[in-house]
């Protein structure tokens, strides 16, 4: 039996994965740049991004950090594969590294990066609450986070994210923020058709 689509986005494999990631390239493309305006990465930052996917996001980063270092991981090979592909003239240059990895073990040192992103990955994170702490670990004091994902308005006016596990409140995600370390954490919604998206920023202390 083949795998769930869901499951083809988590972590994209074979025939379906490539799928997959030539429609995350086209879809994400008005999150990619919700993210990328609240993140306003520097010349010579150092940015991370957590579940690159097909590589666009990254090209966006190395493109806006021309003196800078951008660093991507992502569980998926065929991922890893496409990303590199798109990236190929930065990848040789040393501006772009991108490995297999997870939110949950980050394979790099302590305050390595100025800011870390993540587009439509957040409801596939193993353990949220963990997860943001990993990320806080990377993060120079001061560093930012920046988090998009789609999200549904509640009839009582609040939002909410769809995660595998399933419904949660977006204030539960500040909140994981706010205990992992983060302060300064304000959010954004709008509509990018035909979903809605919030961005969180929140600062590492």
């Amino acid at each position: 039996m083949g795998r769930s689509r869901t499951s083809q986005f988590q972590d994209p494999t074979g025939i379906a994965g490539r799928i997959a990631g030539r429609l995350m390239a086209v879809t994400n493309g008005g999150m990619n740049r919700f993210a990328l305006e609240m993140l306003h990465p520097g010349r010579a930052d150092a940015v991370l991004e957590i579940g690159y996917g097909p590589g666009t996001m990254i090209a966006l980063l190395a493109r806006n950090a021309p003196a800078g270092f951008v660093a991507g991981v992502d569980p998926s090979a065929t991922m890893l594969a496409q990303a590199r592909a798109r990236n190929r003239a930065a990848v040789r240059e040393g501006r772009v590294e991108l490995k297999l990895g997870s939110v949950s073990a980050i394979p790099y040192g302590d305050a390595r990066f100025d800011a870390a992103v993540s587009v439509n990955t957040i409801y596939f994170w193993p353990d949220g609450p963990i997860d943001v702490r990993e990320v806080r670990r990377v993060l120079k004091p001061g560093g930012m986070l920046v988090l998009t994902f789609r999200v549904q308005q509640t009839e009582d006016g609040h939002a909410r994210l769809r995660m595998v596990s399933g419904p949660l409140p977006v204030s539960e995600v500040e909140r994981w923020l706010r205990d992992a370390g983060f302060h300064d954490i304000r959010r954004e919604v709008r509509r990018i058709t035909p979903f809605t998206a919030a961005t969180i920023v929140a600062h590492a202390r």
